[in-house]
């Protein structure tokens, strides 16, 4: 999902972290807030401290963590108690299970909700305002960054977007199949160049998302100048979200397929996938950051992507 984002760096710094920031945003501090919508252009900064399991109340997810502020002086900050509400929660609480609670861990907010904590604002080391995310209409963005020491500190995070990436979930094997590779009867995991969008997105009878778009890599032959691509079928939930990243989806973008299925349609293969989480879109434009659009929140970035698609970071 979009409003909550992982980035992995070599050491934590508050510097550090401002260079992944919107540009032109500060530090808000909690000594200097008020109740009400945190201040435009501001992130909350803090260092995971205590996690609670999420629970379900009066029908949606809620979950709780306690946050050390980080402070820009390296003086003690106190204790803040967030509060995560519906998609927030269900986002956190899938990350948290990969990551865990950890002094490494630091998260900031913007445009979040800041209430009056009513538990232990009144002792010296609980700031007296709270923090809500997704609550009453707020819809904050958090960044997650998680510090990793020596060379896996920079195959997951390059500090060039033109260095080589991929996808890879956390808890399976991070290999992927080439297209000319996939036959009808398996589930694959493919890494794809979209080669023309052949159906925008719309409503089936059935209320799922449908949308339609080639796909090819380097594993499919050239015939005639072209290259042969693979119409691709996606079906997903209809929802704002996952509507907002197919409408993105553009020629030339890249595409992470997880549990990809191939048919015979009329003679021809197809692929088909069925559900978002299924998905990973990164941009095709070379000038923009490689930053993954997806709402399943279970994958981060590795490096080792040269020989699927060098030329693309070249």
């Amino acid at each position: 999902m979009d409003k909550v984002k992982e980035i992995y760096l070599e050491k934590l710094t508050l510097e550090g972290i401002e260079g992944h920031l919107p540009e032109g945003y500060q530090q808000q501090l909690l000594d200097n807030a008020c109740q009400g919508h945190q201040l435009p252009s501001t992130f909350i900064l803090g260092r995971v401290n205590e996690l609670s399991d999420k629970v379900m109340l009066k029908g949606y997810v809620k979950k709780l963590m306690v946050l050390k502020e980080v402070i820009a002086d390296d003086s003690e900050g106190k204790l803040i108690r967030v509060t995560l509400y519906k998609d927030y929660a269900e986002a956190i609480d899938c990350i948290m299970k990969k990551w865990g609670s950890s002094k490494k861990l630091w998260i900031a907010l913007s445009d979040a909700a800041i209430g009056k904590y009513m538990g232990l604002g009144a002792i010296e080391k609980w700031c007296p305002l709270c923090i809500h995310a997704g609550y009453a209409g707020f819809r904050p963005q958090i960044w997650l960054f998680r510090e990793c020491t020596g060379s896996v500190a920079e195959q997951l995070y390059p500090p060039q977007t033109n260095g080589a990436l991929r996808m890879a979930n956390a808890t399976s094997e991070k290999t992927f199949t080439p297209l000319k590779q996939c036959v009808i009867g398996s589930k694959y995991n493919v890494m794809a160049v979209v080669s023309e969008v052949v159906k925008y997105p719309s409503i089936t009878r059935i209320g799922k998302l449908h949308m339609m778009f080639g796909i090819a890599d380097q594993s499919c032959p050239v015939v005639d100048g072209c290259i042969k691509d693979i119409l691709l079928q996606v079906f997903t939930t209809n929802t704002p979200e996952v509507r907002n990243i197919l409408d993105q989806i553009n020629t030339g973008d890249i595409v992470r397929l997880r549990g990809l299925m191939m048919e015979n349609y009329k003679d021809a293969i197809r692929a088909k996938i069925f559900n978002e989480n299924q998905l990973i879109v990164f941009s095709g434009d070379p000038e923009n950051d490689i930053v993954p659009y997806t709402v399943h929140c279970s994958y981060f970035l590795t490096g080792e992507c040269e020989t699927i698609f060098g030329e693309r970071f070249q």
